[in-house]
């Protein structure tokens, strides 16, 4: 059996080191992929709930007794403003998803939290009034029709 030269000794322990470096590196973006997803669901639920917040009580209650065109017209707008964000929010959802940008259960949470959402008073009354608006997203228009239909989402990808 040969003894090792130094130049071998040499190249193993780079080669060692490489491996080492790259394990390091996958770890540090693995902790890395985990606080930007961690960041990403806490920044799109904290916007959920203040787009709520904006709502009247008896808009967001299920089987409440709401309805938009009895409001005065300043009401009417208000509620349409919040609608709005709270549309354009899922539509950024879907896009992302659309993109991959999300993975498979956390936009499960979200279409679940969407779905749950168009059961509520004021949410039949303010998409008509809207829809237009998002013509430019053709699937985000068909995804929304779909929840107020009650039928599977399609368009959520892969």
């Amino acid at each position: 059996m040969t003894a090792l030269t130094t130049d071998q000794i040499l190249a193993v322990a780079q080669v060692a080191a490489v491996i080492v470096a790259a394990i390091a590196i996958l770890v540090s973006l693995s902790g890395i992929r985990s606080q930007l997803w961690l960041t990403t669901f806490a920044e799109y639920t904290r916007r959920y709930s203040e787009i709520m917040e904006g709502l009247p009580f008896e808009a967001r209650r299920p089987g409440g007794n709401f309805n938009l065109h009895a409001l005065p017209a300043g009401e009417r707008d208000h509620v349409l403003s919040v609608m709005r964000r709270y549309l354009n929010l899922c539509s950024e959802e879907l896009y992302l998803r659309q993109r991959r940008q999300i993975d498979r259960a956390t936009w499960e949470i979200w279409r679940t939290g969407m779905r749950d959402t168009r059961r509520l008073p004021c949410f039949a009354g303010v998409w008509p009034v809207l829809r237009s608006e998002y013509d430019y997203f053709p699937r985000f228009v068909s995804f929304v029709e779909s929840l107020m239909a009650g039928e599977p989402t399609p368009g959520s990808g892969g």
